[in-house]
């Protein structure tokens, strides 16, 4: 893929995840927290249908086990993230669901005992520290 087609793939994303912080916050002023994630994983359940209608098909048990874990999961996090955003401001809720890029690598440390890598610990460090870390 193009460096550039990547980077404006990048920024759609972005923008799409930074938009539906302001729409979930729009939709918690008339819609209940739970209704809102229904809704929102429904329209997301019925798109994705309709675009892998064909994969759908040949979903095997062990898939939908693993699928309905991960569901469960996410159901979680958007919970506490619809939750959260009822009572912070949207550049805070985005900021601290954004942390995460940081706490995956260090978490990964603590469960797994695994050294961490020179790059997931740079992530950890300020820009102006950033050198001292890599040594």
């Amino acid at each position: 893929m193009k460096p550039l087609k990547a980077e404006l793939m990048l920024f759609v994303v972005t923008m799409f995840w930074g938009s539906s912080y302001l729409f979930m916050k729009m939709g918690l002023g008339s819609l209940g927290e739970f209704n809102l994630i229904a809704l929102r994983f429904g329209l997301a359940f019925i798109l994705a249908a309709v675009l892998f209608h064909k994969r759908l098909r040949t979903v095997d048990a062990r898939t939908l086990k693993y699928g309905a874990l991960l569901g469960f999961l996410l159901l979680g996090v958007f919970t506490c993230i619809t939750f959260g955003l009822k009572t912070t401001t949207t550049s805070n809720a985005g900021f601290l669901v954004a942390l995460t890029v940081v706490f995956v690598p260090m978490l990964e440390v603590l469960v797994f005992k695994k050294e961490s890598r020179p790059r997931s610990s740079s992530a950890l460090c300020s820009p102006s520290a950033a050198s001292g870390c890599l040594r």
